[in-house]
């Protein structure tokens, strides 16, 4: 059983606890493609089987989220969860504040992680240090807003947002930012990941769902192919004749290729043989002379 699921997070649940249920339930190998925070709901692509190989190529895809902030109030969590640190006493937030606001978080920004965060600090979790009362001083990160837009203004003290970012964005971080930038402070109030790449929250099914799925022995079909996800990488035909040189890691010059695109230099690429997928490669360039290095194969 070699795929991708596409599975809703349940609020209460953390991710590794969606990969423990989906790993005893299959008893087989499951990694997931990127954390959500145990408060929060939606889309979680986790990798089953062989495709635990390409995990770490999912979590570059870019990500969409709808999200709830509260103004007036600041946590040290920057979310619902947290110790309440500050309090506005007076709030008077308009649409059009925050849509002036938003424009200074658009494109590259740096962001400060949570330590209520995954992030590990000389081998430790951040979340693990904050519970023993140890505070870190982070380093601003660079992330991307690739949008941010308001849904719904919902009264003055509150606001749905639809945020698209890139990999490594706290979305409670930039609840948090926005809130000092406005002068009232903010949390992140409630969360919900509406896509993963290419993967959208309408499509995603319950742990239920898998379990009733898995008994009838039908979880294969909701299965995605593991080349699913991988879109955004170039596609290069492997001709039959050269299949055992990408088994055996080998390197495969321009002979090897039916198809020749105009490949980057250290650039990843899918490889099919006979309309199979059967590994991702790296481009590579010496003297003058490209061909691709496989760095992923799958028998």
């Amino acid at each position: 059983m070699d795929g991708i699921l596409n599975i809703l997070k349940p609020p209460g649940m953390t991710s590794h606890d969606v990969v423990d249920f989906i790993r005893h339930l299959t008893k087989t190998k499951v990694g997931h493609t990127g954390t959500l925070d145990p408060d929060a709901a939606g889309v979680l692509v986790l990798c089953v089987g062989k495709a635990t190989k390409i995990s770490k190529f999912l979590t570059e895809t870019q990500k969409a989220y709808r999200a709830e902030i509260t103004f007036g109030i600041s946590t040290d969590t920057y979310d619902a969860s947290g110790k309440i640190v500050a309090a506005a006493q007076h709030v008077d937030i308009k649409e059009e504040d925050l849509k002036n606001v938003f424009e200074r978080f658009k494109g590259d920004i740096l962001q400060v992680p949570p330590m209520t965060s995954a992030i590990k600090y000389k081998g430790k979790p951040l979340y693990k240090l904050a519970h023993k009362g140890e505070n870190v001083k982070l380093k601003p990160r660079k992330v991307t807003i690739y949008n941010i837009n308001i849904v719904n203004h919902v009264s003055n003290n509150k606001s749905i947002i639809d945020v698209e970012c890139s990999k490594g964005t706290y979305i409670r971080s930039l609840c948090n930012d926005i809130g000092e930038a406005l002068g009232c402070g903010a949390f992140l109030s409630c969360l919900i990941r509406t896509k993963v790449g290419n993967f959208h929250l309408k499509d995603s099914i319950t742990l239920e769902e898998v379990k009733d799925l898995y008994e009838n022995k039908m979880l294969e079909k909701v299965l995605y192919p593991m080349d699913f996800p991988l879109q955004h990488l170039k596609s290069v035909d492997i001709k039959p004749v050269f299949y055992k040189k990408v088994l055996n890691g080998n390197p495969l010059y321009s002979e090897s290729f039916d198809n020749v695109t105009c490949l980057k230099s250290d650039e990843n690429v899918r490889l099919y043989c006979n309309n199979n997928f059967i590994a991702i490669g790296k481009v590579k360039t010496n003297n003058n002379i490209t061909f691709i290095k496989p760095i992923k194969v799958f028998n």
